[in-house]
């Protein structure tokens, strides 16, 4: 004879009981204090304020995790600016090795040659050879009255 094994059947689920207290005590607990969002405590600007001075505002960002609107709004709030970003700091030691201060005469000269013959500036840029931008730098640093021919049409 064969002995049948009867296996017990599963219960149903029990229905779920959504109470005001089970939903009370899954919920988050409030906060002692109502803040808006988006507000920094007093101790975050104060850091904020301490970083702007000599960190740019994407740095202050990444370091406190605070957003870029909020920070602005922080800044204008407070009266403070953050460090401006400068793309390139190595840049003025680069442009300042690479001038030539005995070229640089020689082209002042040839400007000043050029301005008294009556040519334009871009035609005595072109007749020294040098480009436009060496010659508005040469203009300004050496201070050459140079003023431009421009044709007035009615």
């Amino acid at each position: 004879m064969a002995v049948v094994e009867l296996i017990p059947t599963a219960r149903p689920p029990e229905p779920h009981r959504r109470t005001k207290e089970a939903i009370r005590a899954a919920a988050p607990p409030e906060s002692p204090q109502n803040l808006p969002r988006g507000h920094v405590s007093d101790e975050v600007v104060a850091q904020i304020r301490h970083m702007a001075q000599t960190t740019t505002i994407t740095d202050v960002g990444r370091n406190t995790g605070v957003s870029h609107h909020t920070l602005r709004k922080i800044a204008s709030e407070h009266r403070f600016e953050y460090k401006p970003f400068d793309p390139s700091p190595g840049l003025a030691c680069v442009k300042a090795a690479r001038i030539d201060p005995v070229a640089d005469a020689l082209n002042v000269l040839r400007i000043k040659e050029a301005r008294d013959r009556g040519l334009s500036r871009k035609a005595a840029k072109d007749v020294i050879g040098i480009s436009s931008t060496l010659m508005e730098r040469l203009l300004k640093d050496f201070a050459i009255d140079y003023p431009l021919h421009r044709i007035h049409r009615k």
